[in-house]
């Protein structure tokens, strides 16, 4: 299985837009803290993490895909600076 991170942005907690995918969590991470420093005076979009894993066997075909999506909050303390 593959693993594949992004970030989801909704832009004023309307407008959806992905950035990614990234090849780890921690790069994924690195361009959610750089977008909330960008708009740190508004704090009006949600930032949130979503890992796409994806069935990466041998015989993969279109009929035995089955992506698992999975989104989640950043933690209270997670965008403050160390």
């Amino acid at each position: 299985m593959s693993t594949l991170y992004y970030v989801l942005q909704v832009v004023d907690d309307v407008e959806p837009m992905l950035h990614g995918p990234y090849k780890t969590s921690a790069g994924r991470d690195k361009k959610a803290k750089r977008l909330r420093k960008e708009c740190r005076e508004e704090f009006k979009d949600g930032l949130y993490p979503l890992d796409l894993c994806v069935n990466a066997g041998p015989f993969q075909t279109r009929a035995n895909l089955r992506p698992n999506l999975s989104v989640s909050s950043y933690s209270g303390g997670f965008f403050e600076e160390d």
